[in-house]
């Protein structure tokens, strides 16, 4: 079974997901993995099925598209190229926090300080408070075994410094068991 990659994008409402896999289940595609967020009232998810072998993609992305269009929701299709990823050796995950004033580059600031030590993003959410001009922004990320950890959170902070901003590398094992919300 071939896989597909679906994304979709249109105005926020409750349903989305359903609509969608249950459209998939009903052409009897296998959803494998599915991701989804909301931006601004903005909603936008990638889902990797299975494709049967009887339905072209051609056919799986007409069937969509007009089941998505007329509910205001936009649908993309390519095949997912499995095996075509570049094999990452066994990472432990972290958390990079960054928060302070708002401005103009932090994202791309601070990622470029990621790309160049080869860090890969997990997982990445931004907020801009309007009330307080302040950002917090939020990366899991994957380090190499190559790099030293105390290096590279060395260029993060002179990053973020040069940013006017605060951060914080914490292996993601540390944070959540700080942040974790326990019973009462």
């Amino acid at each position: 079974m071939n896989k597909v990659v679906v994304s979709i994008i249109g105005r926020d409402r409750p349903g989305i997901v359903n609509a969608v896999a249950q459209r998939l289940h009903e052409l009897d595609c296998d959803i494998v993995e599915v991701s989804q967020t909301i931006l601004e009232g903005a909603f936008a998810a990638l889902f990797i099925a299975g494709l049967p072998e009887r339905l072209s993609i051609e056919a799986l992305r007409d069937a969509l598209t007009s089941h998505m269009a007329w509910q205001g929701l936009g649908c993309f299709i390519r095949e997912h190229e499995a095996g075509t990823a570049t094999a990452q050796p066994q990472t432990d995950l972290f958390v990079v926090t960054l928060d302070g004033p708002d401005s103009k580059g932090l994202i791309s600031g601070i990622t470029g300080v990621m790309s160049e030590w080869a860090v890969n993003i997990e997982n990445l959410k931004a907020i801009k408070r309007h009330d307080s001009g302040n950002a917090l922004i939020m990366f899991e990320i994957s380090i190499p075994p190559s790099v030293h950890n105390a290096d590279f959170k060395k260029a993060l902070e002179n990053k973020a410094e040069e940013l006017g901003v605060r951060v914080s590398l914490q292996h993601r094992d540390i944070f959540e068991a700080i942040h974790r919300v326990l019973p009462v």
